[in-house]
């Protein structure tokens, strides 16, 4: 339950990650994780060893650490001024067009379901070798 907040902030993460390698802005994110990263063993040391949290002080190490690394991405993010008139640009036009989108879907929504299915053949293939076991 302690890495819950860690999950959730790591998909805010991604979808930041991404809106800035598409504004061309590839270093950034780069630079955020490396940070998240010092900051991840130092947090982690603090939880795990001197706190003697154990597995648990790993789960709130993690939820810190993509905190820390969503609030560089998201003060980056809103303080730059080129993405700044870009999302006022997209947030103030006032007609939005969907010429497309039909084709879109007809693309997007099978290569979902085979990424789906990739991920649940690996889920799966995991749970019949737990339930292998340990060869005599």
């Amino acid at each position: 339950m302690a890495n819950f907040p860690a999950i959730v902030l790591n998909s805010l993460i991604y979808i930041e990650t991404i809106f800035l390698n598409l504004m061309e802005y590839v270093k950034v994110p780069m630079t955020c994780w490396m940070i998240g990263g010092v900051c991840h063993f130092t947090i982690c040391y603090y939880f795990v060893f001197i706190k003697g949290l154990n597995i648990k002080g790993i789960g709130y190490a993690c939820s810190i650490t993509n905190f820390i690394i969503y609030t560089l991405m998201l003060t980056y993010s809103r303080c730059f001024p080129d993405i700044q008139s870009a999302i006022a640009d997209w947030t103030d036009s006032r007609i939005i067009h969907f010429n497309g989108v039909v084709q879109y879907f007809l693309l997007g929504i099978p290569s979902c379901m085979t990424m789906c299915l990739e991920w649940w053949s690996f889920e799966i293939a995991v749970l019949v070798a737990g339930y292998i076991g340990p060869v005599d």
